[in-house]
């Protein structure tokens, strides 16, 4: 049987420097890649150097907006909650594709695999993924917080450069003139917008929490006014013109 060989994790750091970059330089003029997976990650230059391939489910979506659709485009292991739930979704479903990429390449299996589709698809909604053990703390939680079920909780592309400078991650922070423009363009240009767009999806789930609390308290009355009056009925008090529904 062979030993199962794992990345460095200063390697792992550098993957996923490279990869953000990539990403920056999409996000910010609007382009959700979809199919982020390590198939699709292309590593060269005697794997110093990974690039980002397959950009044929990519799609241009104004940061403004969601893209709706009952059509499930991905890979289904990487595919985000939003997307399996069929909601509407934006380029923070490519900030999950990154940390299910991240998760399997740290420890060289998805963070979630089922026999088939319908339970795997609860997994993603559902369960949490094991613990990656054999990391630094730092990285596990850099990972972790790309594969948060709510997408207003997600960081952005421009939220994970700043966890690299803050964190002192060891890898070298280089930033090409190219970089560092689309950085300042991505905080100028969409990072309120993406504010703006959380703020009311978390406004929305306390409206629905709100809503189905009601509707189960008038389920709750109903079903209580009901036994009220078939306890009158079989003790011979109800009136005969009262209709059980």
């Amino acid at each position: 049987m062979r030993k199962r060989l794992y990345f460095a994790e200063r390697d792992l750091w550098n993957y996923a420097w490279q990869i953000i970059l990539g990403l920056l330089h999409l996000h910010t003029r609007g382009v959700i890649h979809r199919d982020i997976k390590c198939m699709n990650l292309l590593l060269t230059d005697n794997f110093k150097t990974v690039k980002l391939g397959d950009m044929s489910e990519s799609r241009v979506l104004d940061h403004h907006r969601y893209i709706k659709t009952k059509q499930i485009i991905g890979t289904p292991l990487s595919l985000s909650p939003e997307v399996v739930k069929q909601e509407g979704y934006d380029q923070r479903s490519d900030i999950w594709a990154l940390g299910v990429a991240l998760y399997t390449m740290a420890c060289l299996e998805p963070p979630f695999r089922e026999p088939s589709i319908t339970e795997l698809f609860k997994s993603i909604v559902y369960k949490t993924p094991k613990p990656i053990a054999q990391y630094s703390s730092k990285f596990t939680n850099f990972v972790m917080a790309m594969l948060d079920k709510k997408k207003e909780m997600r960081p952005l592309i421009t939220d994970l450069i700043d966890y690299f400078k803050d964190k002192q991650v060891p890898v070298s922070l280089k930033l090409s003139d190219c970089d560092k423009q689309n950085y300042k363009r991505f905080k100028e240009q969409q990072v309120n917008s993406f504010n703006k767009k959380r703020m009311i999806e978390k406004n929305t789930i306390g409206i629905n929490h709100e809503f189905s609390a009601l509707k189960n308290r008038i389920k709750a009355g109903n079903e209580s006014f009901r036994a009220f009056f078939l306890k009158q009925q079989s003790q011979g008090a109800a009136a005969a013109n009262i209709v059980i529904p």
